[in-house]
């Protein structure tokens, strides 16, 4: 096997790990906006008229969109937990992190990814709410071992005498003046949003504002940085880098 062939296996291999966790059942809602290409479209046929059949009071709002998989849903709160209801709106389990979490949630091959405003990224097997730190053999392991094996039977060529050369630092990475914006807007909304948080008090109590209106400019702003967000992958998506 030469070694252009061998390189053009693991590639192809190594594209195909990823793409076998992501097959969706028609029902299923698995992260923000349905998918990882975020097309917020699903082929399940919904009645022209709806109407409410449950809600549930967490303690705090709750600006992360839930995520619909197998009968549960998975949400985030402000007031520091991830959340595991059926679809009927009972209460399985809830995990308290160290602050709130904005992030909705993604659920692949059975396990819940979310992050929180402590600084963490956490994963739990979607079951109950315990950490799973297990070796987790999937298809994408699979292939990854056997990237692994078809690299070790390339010819490796001879290598050649090491030169002496002088480390160069890597330049910076410019970025596009687009995400450079939309990355100085996110950090204008998320201060407004903390400063929102740290008046809340101090505002009712003085009856400048009321608490419907607190939730009413929480809820904006939140749904500001999501879009913000979601403008920020696409642009990274497309490269980013100043042209």
């Amino acid at each position: 096997m030469s070694e252009s062939i061998g390189r053009k296996v693991i590639v192809l291999l190594f594209v195909c790990s990823f793409l076998l966790p992501i097959v969706l059942a028609s029902d299923d809602w698995p992260m923000f906006r349905h998918d990882p290409q975020h097309t917020g479209y699903t082929d399940c046929e919904m009645p022209d008229e709806l109407e409410l059949l449950w809600k549930y009071k967490t303690g705090g709002p709750v600006a992360s969109s839930p995520a619909v998989v197998n009968g549960k849903v998975y949400f985030g709160s402000d007031d520091y937990h991830l959340y595991c209801l059926d679809t009927n709106g009972n209460l399985l389990w809830k995990y308290k992190t160290g602050d709130s979490v904005h992030s909705s949630p993604a659920v692949v091959d059975g396990r819940v990814y979310f992050g929180s405003c402590d600084g963490t990224i956490y994963c739990f097997g979607s079951k109950k709410a315990e950490p799973n730190y297990l070796p987790y053999i999937s298809g994408a392991l699979v292939l990854f071992i056997l990237s692994v094996i078809i690299l070790c039977k390339v010819k490796k060529k001879p290598e050649k005498p090491k030169e002496k050369t002088i480390e160069k630092k890597p330049e910076k990475e410019e970025i596009s003046p687009k995400l450079k914006k939309l990355l100085q807007e996110r950090d204008e909304w998320r201060a407004k949003l903390e400063d929102l948080k740290r008046e809340k008090d101090d505002l009712i109590k003085r009856g400048v504002m009321t608490e419907e209106y607190y939730q009413q400019r929480y809820e904006e702003i939140i749904n500001k940085l999501v879009d913000i967000e979601d403008k920020i992958i696409q642009e990274r998506m497309k490269g980013g880098k100043k042209k």
